[in-house]
C-alpha cells in the first residue's frame, strides 16, 4: 500500500499516555473500497483521513511490497507512522493524478512485523524499516462522529428590529484543538490556503464538535469533546 505524504501525520493525535489502552498509541491504517483510510485517538479527539488508493507502477526492487491483501488493516505505532512519513520528501505532486511521495506499507508482513519505506516518485529513498504492529482492536471512531443538521442563518424582519444572533458556547483543550488543526493541515495540505476548516458545533451542550478540511481528493474529520458544561 502507497500512503500518500501527510497522511501518517495524524499521529499526532494519538495518546501520549493511556496506561495499558495500546491501541490509543497507534495510528489505524486500512484499505476502504477504493479509498486509503487513516485514523487516530486519544479518548478525547481523534482523526480520521481518507484518501484515494492509488495504483501505480511498482517500485524497482519492492515489487513484492506491493502486493494487496483484502480488507487490509493493521495499526501502527504513532511515533513510527510520524517518522515514517517525515522521512518521505515533501510533495511536488503537481499535475500528476497519482501520489508522488509518501510511505509504501508492505500488507503482507502486517499481521505482525511491519515493513514501511519512504518513497519519491519511482524509487525508494530510505531502507526498509520494521516496526512491531499494535495487535489489537482499534476503537470504532466512526461511531462518535456526529451527524448534523445544519442550521440556516435567518434573514431579519423587513422593517422590524435585528434579531439576535443565537450563539452556544463551548469550552475546549486548547492543546487538543490545536494537535487536532495541525494534523489536519498536515494530512490534507491546500497549497492555496483557502480551504480551511469547518466547524460544527451542537446545539446541545456536552456534544462532540465536528472539524472537517477537504482539499483535492483527500479529506479529514476530526472529533473533539468539549472539557465541560460552560455556565459562566
Amino acid at each position: 500500500m502507497r500512503i500518500p505524504k501527510g497522511l501518517l501525520s495524524v499521529g499526532a493525535v494519538a495518546a501520549k499516555d493511556v496506561g495499558n489502552r495500546y491501541q490509543m498509541h497507534g495510528v489505524m491504517v486500512r484499505r476502504k473500497g477504493d479509498k486509503i483510510e487513516v485514523a487516530a485517538t486519544n479518548g478525547k479527539s481523534a482523526l480520521v483521513v481518507e484518501a484515494p488508493d492509488a495504483v501505480s507502477s511498482p517500485l524497482p526492487g519492492f515489487e513484492d511490497a506491493e502486493k494487496r491483501i483484502e480488507n487490509f488493516k493493521t495499526i501502527l505505532p504513532a511515533q513510527v507512522a510520524i517518522r515514517a512519513d517525515k522521512a518521505a520528501p515533501k510533495s511536488k505532486r503537481g499535475k500528476s493524478p497519482q501520489p508522488l511521495e509518501g510511505v509504501l506499507l508492505n500488507e503482507a508482513t502486517a499481521n505482525g512485523t511491519v515493513e514501511l519505506v519512504a518513497y519519491d516518485h519511482f524509487a525508494a529513498l530510505t531502507q526498509t524499516t520494521r516496526v512491531g504492529a499494535i495487535n489489537t482492536t482499534f476503537p470504532p471512531i466512526e461511531q462518535v462522529i456526529p451527524s448534523h443538521e445544519i442550521v440556516k442563518d435567518e434573514a431579519p424582519p423587513a422593517g422590524g428590529k435585528p434579531t439576535p444572533l443565537r450563539a452556544v458556547r463551548v469550552r475546549l483543550n486548547p492543546r487538543l484543538l490545536s494537535e487536532l488543526m495541525a494534523a489536519m493541515a498536515s494530512a490534507v495540505p491546500d497549497p492555496d490556503d483557502q480551504r480551511g476548516v469547518t466547524l460544527e458545533v451542537p446545539l446541545v451542550p456536552n456534544r462532540p464538535v465536528k472539524l472537517e478540511r477537504k482539499c483535492g481528493d483527500r479529506k479529514a474529520t476530526g472529533v473533539l469533546m468539549p472539557l465541560v458544561a460552560v455556565d459562566d
